[in-house]
């Protein structure tokens, strides 16, 4: 087949010609011989993603790491037990109502299923203070279910969720207490400087079998064996200590996401002021108590959090958080099948040592070259990725849709109308009105990047497709069926017209079923509590309870542990 080149930002691309006859839809695809252009259409959705509990929750596997500024005075907030203030090691979250849930409990509990940074003795939870039940204790009748179902103790236990005291609750009532020592605090903390922060993309929060946590244990930690004995405690303080260590201190913390933002601060004393301490609401206000106000209650407040979470489903906002997207590392650039273990999102599991090494070795210098990539201006490619979207995005979805593809003029004619602006109707030149398309949306730059490259090749695939389709439309079902499987955009997933009382759910640890992957839909306060089983089992030491061999499919929560879950009790 004939070929033309083209060259844009310093990156050019093999073009079919226009001329040649019926190529294949896989000939407008990116080459599998460069990492780079076949692994384009990932980057360029990474950074679409990035920060956005959206395209980041349907593509939970995150594969990048970016630098990331906070500014000085931005609040942050962080529930416990108890009203002494944080100090070392903690989390914090973007949105009260996250925090909320890990402050509805008093000092020392620990809800069945709730978190805990380490099971009892491993040394990587915080001491407890009040002389109660040390972080990850586990009382008796907790709902776990037996040892034979693979959810309980002996051999496991619980995988604990999250932080030592910052976790959610409903426990039962101890002897002498009253409703009101049955809450904790919600403490506000503001940043005292500029924080510089690693932001792990994807669903790096959600502690599942599926992945979630491969960027943090084979990426930053370069282990080839994940977790070794440790929970989310020590992943956060190995995680620290490589920071306050190898990288000098130029790094805080780090940024992830699970039903909501999260910081991992690495030293709190270093980093925020408190700003106040509240007592966290009434019992019934969170996620415990409600027995007397009936079910609708307790999924009412769960509900509230899930709204809270999608308010965010597009961006944390208030310039809060500020990326380097001149600046990131992305696993993708490796020489590597990621996509090879047959699960739905890319895995590092099976990544050989020297790929893991790679990998490391690129943060090290990311985090550590000059100018200082945390403070560096740079420009914002996600809002150029942005414009590219919002531009095709419907509009292939009309192109594709069923009325318009299955009539040859009514596709031609919409077509047209899309590539006019770069045809030059008294002399027509597929490689000119292709050029023109592919540079539309792009800033001029001196210095090609990560981002500049991929976002080019994309919007270049977009272009050649579309101008090779003018003519040759009689490929038009096969070749935009191709070109909506190469973007995979998570904007085609969006729910239309949800009601004031709903929330378009995706799939958000540990919420969601398959089907809301498939296609999210609007669910409300009644609804929510039957969108489980996604996630399959959460991640401990040693992989999580019940999970199958390498590269299986987690099996789903077993129906009573769903139920105990809704009703508080795991």
């Amino acid at each position: 087949m004939a070929t033309s080149t083209l060259c844009v930002l310093f990156f050019c691309f093999s073009l079919p010609s226009i001329s040649s006859a019926n190529p294949s839809p896989s000939s407008l695809s990116a080459s599998d011989s460069d990492p780079l252009a076949r692994n384009a259409f990932h980057i360029f959705n990474a950074v679409h993603s990035s920060m956005r509990q959206w395209g980041s929750s349907l593509n939970y596997n995150g594969m990048s790491f970016f630098p990331a500024r906070v500014p000085k005075g931005t609040e942050f907030y962080h529930g416990r037990g108890t009203n002494e203030t944080v100090t070392g090691i903690e989390w914090l979250a973007f949105e009260p109502e996250h925090a909320q849930i890990f402050g509805s409990h008093g000092p020392g509990e620990r809800p069945p299923g709730g978190g805990g940074r380490g099971p009892p003795g491993d040394g990587n939870g915080p001491p407890p203070k009040d002389g109660r039940d040390p972080p990850g204790f586990v009382p008796k009748g907790n709902g776990f279910g037996s040892p034979k179902d693979g959810f309980g103790p002996p051999k496991y236990g619980k995988p604990p969720l999250h932080a030592g005291y910052q976790r959610p609750l409903d426990f039962e009532k101890r002897e002498g207490e009253s409703d009101t020592q049955l809450t904790g605090y919600i403490h506000t903390y503001i940043t005292s400087r500029d924080l510089q922060f690693l932001y792990i993309d994807g669903m790096s929060a959600g502690k599942t079998a599926n992945g979630t946590l491969d960027s943090q244990y084979h990426g930053i930690l370069n282990s080839t064996k994940i977790h070794q004995g440790r929970w989310d405690y020590g992943l956060a303080k190995d995680m620290c200590s490589i920071a306050a260590n190898e990288w000098k201190g130029r790094v805080d913390g780090f940024i992830r996401m699970e039903a909501g933002f999260e910081v991992i601060l690495c030293d709190f004393a270093k980093s925020v002021e408190l700003g106040r301490i509240t007592r966290a609401g009434s019992a019934c206000s969170v996620f415990r108590g409600c027995e007397d106000a009936g079910p609708e209650a307790a999924h009412s407040v769960k509900f509230a959090y899930l709204r809270a979470v999608s308010d965010r489903y597009h961006g944390v906002g208030g310039n809060r958080v500020q990326i380097n997207y001149d600046k990131f590392v992305s696993a993708y650039t490796q020489d590597i099948d990621l996509f090879k273990s047959g699960q739905r999102g890319p895995r590092l599991q099976d990544a050989p040592p020297e790929i893991l090494s790679a990998i490391r070795s690129e943060l090290d210098a990311l985090v550590l070259s000059e100018p200082n990539p945390f403070t560096a201006k740079s420009r914002d490619w996600q809002s150029i990725v942005d414009m590219i979207i919002t531009h095709y995005s419907s509009r292939l979805q009309y192109l594709s849709s069923e009325n318009i593809i299955a009539n040859k003029a009514a596709f031609l004619h919409e077509l047209d109308l899309l590539l006019s602006p770069f045809i030059s109707y008294d002399s027509r030149s597929p490689t000119a009105e292709i050029a023109r398309c592919t540079t539309h949306f792009l800033p001029f730059s001196n210095t090609p990047t990560l981002a500049s490259q991929t976002t080019s090749h994309v919007s270049n695939h977009i272009c050649k497709t579309l101008v090779y389709l003018s003519s040759h439309p009689q490929n038009r079902v096969e070749v935009m069926k191709q070109l909506i499987a190469d973007l995979n955009w998570t904007t085609w997933k969006q729910c239309k017209g949800c009601g004031w009382d709903e929330v378009c759910l995706v799939p958000i640890w540990p919420f969601g079923t398959e089907e809301d992957w498939v296609k999210p839909s609007c669910v409300n306060a009644s609804t929510l509590p039957t969108k489980q089983g996604f996630w399959g089992p959460r991640e401990g030491p040693g992989g999580g309870p019940g999970e199958g061999p390498p590269g299986a499919a987690p099996p789903p929560l077993p129906m009573a542990v769903l139920k105990n879950w809704w009703r508080g009790e795991v």
